[in-house]
């Protein structure tokens, strides 16, 4: 029995990573994540809905459900000068819904206790729907208290018997074996660890740039002492430019020629892998986006927060650009200039469902990118 306990309790723990993972991918729109994170705390409740454990599902259900809410909160926010307390709401839930609820974890418990070989195949889609409509009605109290406003208990019952008819609608095209909810269960864990190989990766690759850039100004600074840290800073925002400022000082002073050559070597290198850790997750998230190498030599260069905002940019081309923080057209071109993270500019040229992404930079590298694009996309 403990151990059986202790592999529902992994479960949750598993869960969270899986739901966090969700949360914090910027490729993801806001309504898929709500729809994702319900549908895989359902599937896990339907997990432990199979496991042969009378009457533990009315104590392990609930953790999950509140881990649910956690991660739901975390994308709807929290309210101005409020912290929402994720244990409160399911008990409120509870409270509001409660009774039916409880009711089919009970009958869900009987049926383990005297009919342990039916349990699992004819009460798990109770689960599974009853956690689906649970999660829609906690998505509507979120956002009524996120908006300050009060929601009646018979909304929420109404939205909850809604969602549950449906899920339970779609439960029949379902298969409910052990092995069917685990195998689904490992593809939404694999894709959460997908995420952090590519966060650990592009952190890692991100490091090894910043050291190589440090290098290449001691080098700047150590050939020359007319140059201030904020004109060496200058220096290094090309610094994959060939024709770029620093190429022009390496073949007027053969000494700093010689000391940037293995800098510049693994500064090459470190380009190229970043190069293809974003091609392969741009290729898989973004499908309809197309980018030379020398942009995503641009975006390697970003750092972690702006990064994710311009994914975030990527996400709503890709999918509703309605919401694209468009900041104008560039006049003589069919480009427009998108802001992302403050001062950083992605320039974009939108074509049906292609989108061409021709530049990337940041407010001290506008006019220089104004120029290109307009020398390149001036119509």
């Amino acid at each position: 029995m403990e151990n059986r306990e202790a592999r529902v309790k992994q479960a949750r723990l598993k869960l969270g990573q899986v739901l966090r993972s969700i949360v914090e991918d910027p490729s993801i729109s806001d309504n898929k994540k709500i729809a994702v994170i319900i549908h895989i705390s359902a599937l896990t409740c339907a997990i432990i809905a199979v496991q042969p454990i009378p009457f533990a599902d009315i104590f392990i259900l609930t953790p999950i459900q509140v881990v649910m809410v956690s991660a739901l909160n975390m994308i709807i926010g929290n309210p101005i000068g409020k912290k929402i307390n994720s244990k409160e709401i399911i008990a409120y839930l509870l409270g509001v819904l409660g009774w039916g609820l409880l009711a089919q974890q009970v009958i869900l418990g009987l049926y383990k206790s005297f009919l342990p070989f039916m349990g699992g195949v004819t009460t798990v889609p109770l689960v599974y729907a009853a956690t689906v409509g649970l999660g829609y009605a906690a998505v509507a109290l979120l956002e009524a208290r996120h908006q300050d406003q009060e929601i009646s208990k018979e909304e929420l019952k109404r939205i909850k018997n809604d969602y549950e008819e449906k899920a339970h609608e779609d439960s029949r095209k379902r298969d409910w074996s052990f092995r069917a909810l685990k195998t689904e269960m490992e593809g939404w864990k694999e894709k959460a660890e997908e995420l952090e190989r590519f966060k650990t990766e592009i952190a890692q690759l991100r490091g090894e740039k910043l050291k190589i850039e440090k290098e290449v100004a001691r080098c700047i600074k150590s050939s020359s002492s007319e140059y201030s840290d904020w004109e060496v800073e200058e220096l290094l925002t090309d610094l994959d430019d060939r024709d770029g400022k620093i190429s022009q000082l390496t073949k007027e002073n053969t000494n700093l020629h010689e000391q940037l050559k293995i800098p510049m070597k693994s500064f090459n290198e470190n380009s190229l892998k970043t190069e293809v850790c974003l091609r392969k997750r741009f290729q898989v998230c973004y499908p309809s986006m197309h980018y030379s190498n020398q942009v995503l030599k641009r975006i390697g260069m970003l750092d972690e927060r702006q990064l994710y905002s311009l994914e975030r940019q990527f996400q709503f081309a890709e999918n509703d650009r309605s919401k694209l923080a468009i900041r104008c057209e560039i006049k003589g071109t069919n480009v427009i200039e998108v802001g992302f993270s403050n001062a950083c500019r992605a320039y974009m040229k939108l074509q049906g469902s292609i989108i061409e992404v021709v530049r990337v930079g940041k407010k001290n590298t506008q006019k220089m990118d104004l120029r290109w694009i307009k020398a390149n996309y001036g119509e």
